[in-house]
């Protein structure tokens, strides 16, 4: 499966307190499905964050970056269903980007993932690049508990194409987005902690070419659904 997916959107957002449950319900029962129901989507997972932020990050793997902003996906958009047309308008501090998967080691899922961002300096995105592909990630798998762990690459073409039809500011604030995402993913929230601490601390990253601006979260997984189930 982990062959299969080229490229993946990702959402930050924010969800105010009064429409919180509302919203939740709304989102996992059919904002997920109507979104990966696109064909060439593979799956849809929504996280909760449980140290770090923001609060809440959905990602969808796809089969290229064409599917993120391709004609049938944009049908989709264009056509809100009633329930999208009520609680999209809440989202806020939203940032959405389409990444290309550059690399991913391991072939398992976990109910908890770690997110980095990075932003290369200029001048050393292929050597830092590479320590990631190949130190950090197989060394993430090699940890106890992590069961996946995958290099997103922010694609600008793709995601300026995917960012039209979105009604209002609320989405998507691509401007404000990272590089990079270092995504790993583990069977407990101590593994996720435990490994960023052995195995990513800032000072070897800011060593390695990142920018000090790193940034983490910590989160657990609410929901998945499949393309076809």
């Amino acid at each position: 499966m982990a062959g299969e997916i080229k490229a993946v959107s990702v959402m930050w957002t924010e969800i105010p307190e009064e429409v919180e449950p509302d919203l939740n319900e709304w989102y996992d029962r059919e904002h997920v499905k109507n979104r990966v129901d696109v064909p060439g989507y593979i799956w849809g997972k929504r996280y909760r964050a449980v140290h770090g932020g923001p609060t809440y990050m959905a990602v969808y793997a796809t089969e290229g970056p064409h599917v993120q902003a391709g004609d049938e996906f944009f049908e989709v958009v264009a056509n809100p269903t009633i329930g999208e047309t009520e609680f999209a308008p809440h989202f806020f501090n939203s940032i959405r980007m389409m990444c290309d998967v550059t690399a991913s080691v391991g072939d398992a899922e976990g109910g908890f993932a770690g997110f980095l961002t990075v932003t290369p300096r200029e001048g050393v995105a292929d050597a830092l690049r590479s320590y990631i592909v190949d130190t950090a990630l197989p060394g993430l798998l090699a940890h106890h508990g992590i069961m996946a762990a995958h290099l997103w690459e922010r694609n600008d073409e793709t995601t300026a194409m995917a960012s039209r039809g979105f009604p209002g500011d609320n989405l998507p604030k691509s401007m404000m987005a990272p590089d990079w995402v270092l995504a790993y993913e583990g069977t407990s929230l101590e593994d996720v902690l435990a490994a960023k601490t052995a195995l990513l601390p800032e000072s070897v990253l800011r060593g390695q070419g990142a920018h000090p601006d790193l940034l983490f979260a910590a989160m657990q997984l609410t929901y998945r659904y499949a393309h076809g189930s």
